[in-house]
């Protein structure tokens, strides 16, 4: 396995711990802040494996809303909540788009030069 797939497997692995961790689960903006950090990781792997930003944060997404479902029908005392959802889509947004950037060398989206880098 390459280095790329790994980071994309571990990156799953810790949004699995922190969505389904009872008990575990860290509350609060502490807790926002982990979601959206795992999940930036998660967009940023996979983009990095991948290069494909439309699908990667169209399949990130998906397993966002997918994971606060099973949590909230699996978990006991675990409501699914609309902010888990916001703050792991404001992580996969960031995510991509640093990880696109990094990509591109810096070039801003449109520009040729970064155009070549992909």
């Amino acid at each position: 396995m390459n280095e790329r797939a790994l980071a994309v497997h571990a990156a799953f692995a810790a949004s699995v711990v922190v969505l389904f961790t009872p008990g575990g689960s860290v509350g609060g903006w502490l807790g926002l802040a982990l979601r959206a950090a795992v999940f930036a990781a998660l967009a940023g792997a996979a983009l990095w494996w991948t290069g494909r930003r439309d699908a990667v944060l169209a399949a990130v997404l998906l397993w966002a809303v997918v994971g606060e479902l099973v949590r909230h029908a699996v978990l006991p005392g675990v409501d699914g909540s609309l902010r888990d959802v916001a703050a792991a889509a404001a992580g996969s947004l960031t995510g991509a788009l640093v990880t696109d950037r990094l990509r591109c060398g810096g070039a801003p989206p449109g520009d040729p030069a970064g155009d070549q880098a992909r």
